[in-house]
């Protein structure tokens, strides 16, 4: 499924405009990130800057914070860290979940302890990031592709 485009558009500005995804995907899409080390919400904010205007990003590093975020609205997808000061795994999905339902949570683990991740995508995250390997490409890759994901999940079907 491309996007619909008008005959006066030209190759260049179509493989632009693909490279973006799908037409639905916000732009920009605006991110929240929840963690709490201040290294490692340096580095992921870093490689959001990094992979373009396209994504924005707002930092928090408490669970209270970010819930009160999301209660604003906005949000297109959480960045979010499995350990944080007030809330652990795995009921941080189950909460940030419950409070903005249709927000696809893409969640945070480090190399060294990546077991939190399975139980998280059971409590509704729709992925995961290695911390450690995060960079810009893999980061608008992941990004991408689960708002995709999300997107065409919310599409009724004809039937």
């Amino acid at each position: 499924m491309g996007i619909p485009l008008k005959p006066e558009v030209h190759d260049a500005e179509k493989d632009m405009l693909d490279n973006r995804g799908p037409a639905h995907v916000p732009s920009p899409i605006q991110l929240l990130l929840v963690e709490d080390n201040p290294r490692d919400a340096h580095r992921l904010r870093r490689a959001v800057a990094e992979a373009g205007p396209q994504f924005q990003v707002s930092h928090v590093a408490r669970l209270s914070e970010a819930l009160a975020r999301l209660c604003e609205g906005g949000i297109d997808l959480i960045l979010l860290d499995l350990s944080l000061p007030d809330g652990q795994a795995p009921n941080l999905v189950t909460l940030a979940a419950a409070v903005a339902p249709q927000v696809p949570i893409v969640v945070l683990v480090n190399v060294a302890d990546t077991a939190p991740s399975v139980e998280a995508v059971r409590q509704g995250a729709q992925d995961y990031l290695i911390k450690e390997y995060v960079d810009a490409h893999l980061l608008a890759a992941r990004v991408k592709q689960v708002l995709a994901r999300a997107l065409e999940s919310m599409v009724p079907t004809a039937g």
